[in-house]
């Protein structure tokens, strides 16, 4: 069966016409470059990032979490894990990102069987985890999951752009998300490289090819990669400055 889902991205199951207002910091509407990107990178918003969760979590909703739950693909709540060893497993993975975010634990982890590995953010209360996804090392796990809370800070603003069906800007979002989890792998103390060769593993995994449907929404991961370094050299410069 061909997989159904986004895989480390963005996953919307129920679009309100609600919480639609602008994110309020210096990103702008014509936010659509990677020089926009790394500006961006530059500013006391993302600096801020170091140190207040506030404006990560404070995206968190939910209200409509059972609205959100009834909107499951069946291929995902058919498939939920209940095994006590699988779970042991997965709450293991998930300690460090609770320490480091503890208001992350209010989203409802919905871990299910995937021959792919899979994290995404549903909506504003809901975080899926795939099985294929505990081949991850550690770190690697803690780099694609800050990936997705990275979504939370761009909410607002990938909801416009899903709905005008702005892949530029979409894909600018992505790597936006993946700059996030570089603060959030610093203040976890785990190498910035994780999220690199996260990518690359879920890559070689997944089996991602240019045909995938879902292929607009992403650089190739050559692009994404290229990006990636160049955010983290500056992410890199300011973290030895504001130390």
């Amino acid at each position: 069966m061909k997989k159904i889902i986004l895989f480390t991205a963005f996953l919307v199951f129920y679009l309100s016409t609600e919480g639609q207002a602008q994110i309020e910091n210096s990103i702008k509407d014509d936010y659509k470059t990677e020089t926009d990107l790394r500006n961006w990178i530059k500013t006391k918003d993302f600096e801020a990032l170091f140190d207040n969760n506030e404006l990560l979590v404070n995206k968190i909703y939910l209200a409509d979490k059972e609205l959100e739950l009834q909107y499951l693909p069946e291929q995902i709540s058919a498939k939920r894990i209940k095994t006590a060893e699988k779970i042991i497993q997965l709450n293991h993975k998930l300690k460090k990102i609770y320490d480091v975010v503890p208001e992350s634990r209010q989203l409802e982890v919905i871990f299910y069987e995937s021959d792919y590995p899979a994290t995404a953010l549903g909506n504003q209360s809901l975080l899926l985890i795939s099985s294929k996804s505990l081949e991850l090392s550690d770190a690697e796990f803690f780099a694609a999951l800050a990936h997705e809370l990275g979504h939370l800070y761009f909410f607002e603003m990938m909801h416009c752009a899903l709905e005008k069906k702005d892949f530029e800007q979409i894909r600018l979002i992505e790597s936006s998300c993946d700059a996030v989890a570089l603060v959030l792998l610093h203040k976890a103390g785990i190498d910035l490289t994780s999220l690199e060769k996260a990518l690359i593993k879920i890559n070689k995994l997944e089996g991602r090819n240019k045909n995938d449907k879902t292929a607009d929404r992403y650089y190739d991961l050559d692009k994404r990669l290229d990006v990636l370094r160049g955010n983290q050299s500056v992410v890199e410069n300011l973290i030895k400055a504001i130390r």
